[in-house]
């Protein structure tokens, strides 16, 4: 990548990419969701507070930067 691509871009990531990104991300996020039903609770905990982080990561990769793409 070049430096316009990377400051548009804060993950480094081709916008190409991005759609099939935000797929995986919401479902590992949605995996973890599923597994933390089955695990002790301080294991659970850090199963779903995960989720939330990966879906946070997803939101930003399709809201902020299709602004930058733009």
């Amino acid at each position: 990548m070049n430096q316009i691509t990377d400051q548009n871009n804060p993950f480094g990531q081709n916008s190409a990419d991005q759609p099939h990104e935000v797929c995986m991300l919401r479902s590992r996020a949605e995996s973890l969701t599923a597994q933390a039903k089955s695990l002790s609770q301080p294991l659970a905990v850090t199963y779903r507070r995960r989720a939330r982080e990966l879906q946070l990561e997803a939101y930003l990769l399709e809201n902020v930067l299709m602004v930058h793409s733009s």
